[in-house]
């Protein structure tokens, strides 16, 4: 096992203000401590590989509520909050919101061409003070905020292309990504800017400077940038792993750097592309990336790293121990195979997603505990996905 090492870098705060309509304005970002988060992909744990019981005391399998007015087509993201499970179906730009026992409790299905309407979803978040669901549209250019009931209380104007977003009160952080957003910046274009704030509609501020070029296009868009932490919003970017804080204002604060020993290239917004040596890198197995969120809570962060197969990593805070069970994950707890891919992580828990097909077939092959057992017996092959919830110790 690893420990967390520190980097100490000198902070020189710069803040603006919100103004309406303003001239271009940007925040210079000084990096100040990133905790660097160093991972050996080969270095899988040996003491109990892919047992969850390393870091699990209990592990409960929930069916979401199927029905044929009630059906998931494909799980794009699942948010949990007061003790509500809200997922995003890309195959019906539909989000469902399911109770803590899997029934269901309503949908927010409003896509369309009417003033009221989104043309498609983009990305989604919740406003965290009422529940209401919150969606970009990049299609529609604008964001739209709905109640339970589907009523729309808020439409505002997205001048520029984004491929994530979080809300905090009257903030909006926007992930502009790779995307080159020319008229957003075409006083300085090629040079832009990756993050962006907005308060009450109003821009106020540009971080994470680069020069764009047409190398970029070939990069894969990233999703998941934003995950909450208590009251905290963090940013994780992927091309080059880093993970900010959002402060009260909008501004990035470093929190953590993950670095992957195998990597023989490190692409970054830094520099140029060199796409021929990361796909060489990759082909050898020479190159790791981080895939999907990046979760934190009082005691671990998790994440999903890439080296041609799905990896789990996670952190121990109390001691900044480093584990990585691999490949695979056994739930030693009822005698089945799961799936690294982390689905939502909070303060208790981490969360997957089961297929009730899979689930079906693994049963007729795998002596299940008499737990799991039930559990099956009450699936049908084409049900809504299981969400396996994780106890954390």
């Amino acid at each position: 096992m690893k420990k967390l090492t520190c980097i100490f870098i000198l902070v020189l705060p710069f803040m603006i203000s919100c103004k309406k309509n303003a001239a271009f304005q940007a925040t210079i970002i000084n990096d100040s401590l990133f905790q660097v988060i160093t991972v050996n992909p080969d270095n899988i744990d040996k003491k109990e590989p892919g047992k969850i019981s390393a870091f699990a005391e209990e592990v409960e399998y929930i069916p979401l509520q199927t029905a044929d007015s009630i059906l998931i087509g494909e799980t794009t993201r699942l948010i949990v909050w007061s003790d509500l499970y809200y997922i995003w179906d890309k195959l019906s730009e539909t989000i469902f919101c399911f109770d803590q026992d899997g029934s269901f409790r309503y949908r927010v299905n409003r896509q369309g061409n009417g003033p009221d309407e989104y043309l498609n979803i983009k990305d989604f978040t919740l406003n965290r003070e009422n529940g209401n669901i919150m969606i970009y549209s990049d299609r529609g250019q604008a964001f739209y905020e709905y109640t339970r009931d589907g009523e729309l209380v808020k439409k505002s104007k997205a001048s520029f292309l984004m491929s994530s977003f979080a809300a905090k009160g009257d903030w909006k952080y926007c992930y502009l990504d790779r995307l080159p957003n020319q008229r957003l910046y075409e006083d300085i274009f090629p040079e832009a800017y990756r993050y962006v704030t907005l308060n009450d509609g109003n821009v106020c501020n540009h971080q994470l400077k680069y020069e764009y070029n047409e190398d970029f296009l070939h990069v894969p868009l990233s999703s998941d940038n934003f995950t909450y932490y208590k009251d905290k919003v963090l940013l994780t970017e992927f091309l080059h792993p880093e993970i900010y804080e959002i402060d009260s204002i909008g501004n990035l604060n470093p929190r953590y750097r993950i670095e992957f020993t195998t990597n023989a290239y490190a692409p970054s917004f830094y520099g140029s592309v060199d796409l021929k040596r990361m796909k060489e890198a990759e082909k050898e197995g020479e190159y790791t990336s981080l895939f999907g969120a990046f979760y934190e809570n009082e005691d671990y962060l998790f994440f999903n790293y890439s080296r041609g197969l799905l990896g789990l990593a996670y952190v121990e805070k109390k001691d900044g121990s480093i584990h990585n069970p691999g490949y695979f994950l056994l739930d030693d707890f009822n005698q089945n195979t799961l799936s690294v891919i982390l689905a939502s992580v909070d303060e208790k828990y981490v969360y997957l997603m089961g297929e009730p097909e899979l689930l079906k077939e693994k049963q007729k092959r795998k002596q299940f505990s008499p737990y799991l057992n039930e559990i099956c017996e009450g699936l049908q092959e084409f049900d809504n996905p299981v969400i396996i919830r994780v106890k954390l110790k």
